[in-house]
This record gives structure tokens, C-alpha cells and sequence, in this order.
């Protein structure tokens, strides 16, 4: 029998649950998402029937060409901004959704790195001396892990800051 066979079953068992949970959160943010970007869609339809209808019932009333095109003017304007508000909704919706999905996964990234370069760091250190060969395949084995969890890090961090600052961008613009 493979010694601490229970203990490996256990882990990878609790690994599995870990990815499940995770898995199921960014379900359920997704489809939250998609609910939000429904619900804004409908309402912005809703919207544009109800004034395309009272548009309709406002120019038959014109009696002349120049209120006409003053009339049209202003409803073009009034779709583009409509328009504008449900990009501008629709935007944030997906921008929350990848927040949600990112807040989720990182934990999970961050957490897994750690455990690959500790148990890297116990091999280095279990290396019999005179196998300079395994030492140097080990240390350079966990120099590459901990090189690509500082630049997963930074991306991260210019990851998470990128939205925020495009929202204070919009928001002062």
C-alpha cells in the first residue's frame, strides 16, 4: 500500500470540493450577470416602445416640415443617449461579473502557487548532498514557479486596477 495513501485521497477529495465550490460561484455569477444584462435590456425595449408610441402620436399632430425635422432631431438624440445609458449598463454589469469571477479564481491561483513552491522548497532541501544535478533541476524548477507568481501577481494587481480606473476615468469625464 502507498504510504499516506488516506491522507493524498483526502487532499485531492478536498481539492475537488475547493474547484466545485469555485466552479459553482462563478456559475451562479455568470448567470447573475446574465439576469442583470436581461432585466436592463427588457427595460430599455420597454422604454423605446412606449416613446416610439408616443412618437408616433406626436408627429402625425405636425402640420409643418421644419417642426418636423426639429422633432426628429430631438428624438434622434433621445435614442442615442437611451442608447449610450444601456452601453454604459451593460459595461458595468460585465465589468462586475469579471470582478466577481477574478475574486473568485485568484485565491484559488495564489493558494496553489504557495503549496507548488513549498513542496518545491522541501525537495530542494531533501536533496542528498553530491546530487548536484537534482539540486540544480530543483532550484531551478523553483525559481521559474516563484518568477511566474510575481508576474501573476503584478498582472493581477494591473488587472484589478484597470477597471477602477477606467470607472474613474468615465465617471470625471
Amino acid at each position: 500500500m502507498i504510504p499516506n495513501a488516506e491522507k493524498i485521497t483526502q487532499t485531492i477529495a478536498d481539492v475537488q470540493d475547493r474547484n466545485l465550490d469555485t466552479a459553482t460561484a462563478i456559475a451562479n455569477a455568470a448567470l447573475d450577470s446574465n439576469d442583470h444584462l436581461l432585466a436592463a435590456t427588457l427595460g430599455t425595449w420597454r422604454s423605446l416602445i412606449a416613446e416610439f408610441a408616443n412618437n408616433a402620436n406626436t408627429i402625425v399632430d405636425v402640420k409643418e416640415v421644419g417642426e418636423l425635422i426639429k422633432l426628429e432631431t430631438a428624438l434622434g438624440w433621445r435614442l442615442i443617449d437611451k442608447s449610450t445609458e444601456s452601453a454604459r449598463i451593460a459595461f458595468e454589469i460585465i465589468a462586475q461579473c469579471q470582478q466577481t469571477t477574478l475574486d473568485l479564481i485568484e485565491p484559488r491561483i495564489s493558494h496553489f502557487t504557495r503549496e507548488l513552491v513549498s513542496r518545491l522548497e522541501s525537495a530542494a532541501e531533501s536533496v542528498k548532498p553530491g546530487s548536484n544535478l537534482a539540486f540544480a533541476a530543483v532550484m531551478s524548477a523553483l525559481e521559474i514557479v516563484r518568477n511566474t507568481a510575481q508576474n501573476t501577481q503584478i498582472e493581477t494587481d494591473s488587472a484589478t486596477d484597470a477597471p477602477a480606473e477606467s470607472g474613474r476615468a468615465r465617471k470625471t469625464a
